[in-house]
C-alpha cells in the first residue's frame, strides 16, 4: 500500500465526527499516516517514523496499544484530580484568609503564605504522582470530566472544609469569652 493511500484511509476514518483514529506503523512509508492519525504509534522505534508519531514502542507488536490507552486515561484522571484540588484549595484558601483577615484580624506574611502553599501542595503532589493507570478501559472517559458527580464532589469538599472552619471559629470565640 502506498503512503498516500494510508493517509487517505486515516483521513476517511477521521471524517466521521465520533471517530478517534489510531495508526500503528513500522516504517518510513507510515510517517504521513502516523502524523494524520489522532494517535500515531511507531513500532520498532525507527528514526524516520518516531519523529512523526505521537508514541514510540521498541517492540515488534501492537500489544502496546492498551498500555498507551491506559496511561493516557490515567493522565486524564490525574488532570481531573489536580483540577479538583486546585479549585477546592483556591476557594477554601480564599474563604479562610478572608475570614481570618476580616473577623479575627489576623494577617499572614509572605513566608506564611509560601509555607501554607508548599506544605499543603507538596503532600498532594506526591500522592497524585503515585497514581497508577486503571486496568479497565471505560468507553468514553471524556464524558466524565465535568459531570454532575465531579461538581458535587467539589461542592461537598468545599462545604466540609468550611464546616471545619466554622467549628474552629466557634471554638476560638468560646475561648475568648
Amino acid at each position: 500500500m502506498e503512503p498516500n493511500d494510508k493517509i487517505s484511509i486515516v483521513n476517511l476514518f477521521k471524517s466521521k465526527p465520533d471517530n478517534i483514529v489510531a495508526m500503528c506503523g513500522d516504517g518510513a512509508n507510515d510517517c504521513g499516516a502516523l502524523l494524520s492519525a489522532d494517535i500515531g504509534i511507531s513500532i520498532n522505534f525507527k528514526e524516520s517514523s518516531n519523529i512523526t508519531s505521537h508514541f514510540c514502542y521498541k517492540g515488534d507488536s501492537i500489544s502496546c496499544v492498551s498500555t498507551i490507552l491506559r496511561n493516557g486515561r490515567a493522565c486524564l484522571e490525574n488532570t481531573r484530580i489536580v483540577m479538583k484540588y486546585l479549585i477546592v484549595f483556591a476557594f477554601n484558601k480564599y474563604i479562610c484568609i478572608t475570614y481570618m483577615c476580616t473577623q479575627m484580624n489576623v494577617a499572614f506574611t509572605v513566608s506564611q503564605f509560601l509555607f501554607l502553599d508548599l506544605f499543603l501542595s507538596l503532600f498532594y503532589c506526591l500522592v497524585v504522582s503515585k497514581t497508577a493507570a486503571n486496568r479497565k478501559l471505560v468507553k468514553d472517559p471524556t464524558q466524565q470530566i465535568y459531570n454532575i458527580k465531579f461538581i458535587f464532589s467539589i461542592v461537598g469538599q468545599i462545604i466540609i472544609a468550611n464546616l471545619f472552619l466554622v467549628r474552629i471559629s466557634v471554638k476560638q470565640i468560646d475561648s475568648l469569652h
